[in-house]
């Protein structure tokens, strides 16, 4: 990718991502060059990498093929690819392709087989039960006017908010990021509601192989605002007891809760996403390592989303549509997620 004249690299991988066509290939690289006055991040002048010019590599995946195991073979591979590049690089023999082809296939009438199974009547009044309650606040909160302002004006449309806190040893639980969650949503909503907050879940069936590519399933888990469970066992049992029933299809979820009397439309008031950077190695091309960085500024599929890398430290990570929660609110609101953490 040539930047354009003035274009920073973070500009100039939101411009292609921007013209994505949906068909195509589900993994696609872009390399684009980042000269001395040129910003990964696109906020000033790049650090200078000891050995000149840097460049950024974007790897992009479709939604089918972004779980943790598929990132880690991706760069595992990549980085051997480049280590055997014009000495041992061959292309795959028509037997490798054809056994991962057969492999694909077989998880593939695996997931369908578990999707049908995941349909049940008891599955089905589970979820009625579980969401009846369930009505999302961000579809009426008041607009803010910023959006159209904010293209006039060349600012992003979706704001964001970083931190780095200690990691415990043993890890930070999943049910302790839903109850952060809770805390943020408190802020951005007030008390007495209860939200949908969606996590995506995953991954291969029993007995599928190691794939490329996985199943992910958008799981809700209905946040009740304002509130202090009385134990974090009473957010974890309630998390397990979903993913006894995650595997039902995210459509017949929200139509089993609408069937039951909730209000819900089916859209998200926030999304958690978890990546443990401990399962997977770093890219190294050349003996060189690499950093991972954001691209700040890209569209938000929901009115708030929260990520979390779990590796020595706790990276988190929010960012928020700025036509819906101004920056201020938000702000607040990853302050009170962080402090509960």
């Amino acid at each position: 990718v040539a930047p354009a004249p003035g274009e920073s690299a973070a500009t100039a991988v939101r411009r292609v991502l921007h013209d994505w066509s949906p068909e195509g290939a589900p993994l696609r690289l872009f390399l684009v060059p980042d000269g001395p006055d040129r910003a990964p991040d696109g906020s000033g002048a790049a650090p200078g990498g000891p050995d000149g010019p840097q460049e950024v590599l974007a790897v992009v995946l479709e939604h089918t093929a972004c779980d943790g195991q598929s990132l880690a073979r991706i760069v595992e591979e990549l980085g051997a690819a480049y280590a055997a590049a014009g000495h041992t690089a061959d292309e795959p023999s028509p037997t490798d392709v054809a056994a991962e082809l057969d492999a694909y296939r077989e998880a593939v009438l695996l997931q369908l087989d578990a999707e049908d199974r995941a349909g049940s009547p008891a599955a089905l009044a589970y979820w009625g039960d579980r969401l009846r309650a369930v009505r999302e606040r961000a579809a009426v909160s008041p607009q803010q006017p910023a959006r159209p302002a904010a293209a006039a004006s060349g600012a992003l449309p979706s704001g964001s908010a970083e931190r780095r806190i200690p990691a415990p040893e043993t890890g930070t639980s999943f049910p302790q990021l839903l109850d952060a969650c809770r805390a943020a949503a408190t802020v951005l909503h007030g008390k007495a509601h209860v939200l949908p907050l969606g996590y995506p879940w995953g991954g291969r069936p029993p007995g599928a192989a190691p794939v490329l590519g996985c199943f992910l399933n958008t799981v809700v888990f209905p946040t009740a605002t304002g509130t202090t469970p009385a134990a974090p066992e009473e957010t974890a049992g309630a998390w397990w007891d979903d993913l006894d029933h995650a595997a039902a299809p995210f459509d017949t979820v929200v139509h089993a809760a609408r069937t039951a009397g909730s209000a819900w439309t089916g859209r998200l008031d926030g999304l958690l996403t978890v990546d443990d950077a401990r399962r997977r190695p770093a890219l190294r091309l050349g003996g060189v390592p690499g950093r991972e960085l954001h691209i700040d500024g890209r569209p938000v599929r929901g009115p708030f989303a929260v990520s979390v890398t779990q590796g020595p430290e706790l990276a988190l990570r929010m960012v928020w549509d700025r036509a819906v929660h101004s920056d201020g609110t938000a702000e607040d609101a990853f302050a009170a997620l962080t402090d509960a953490l």
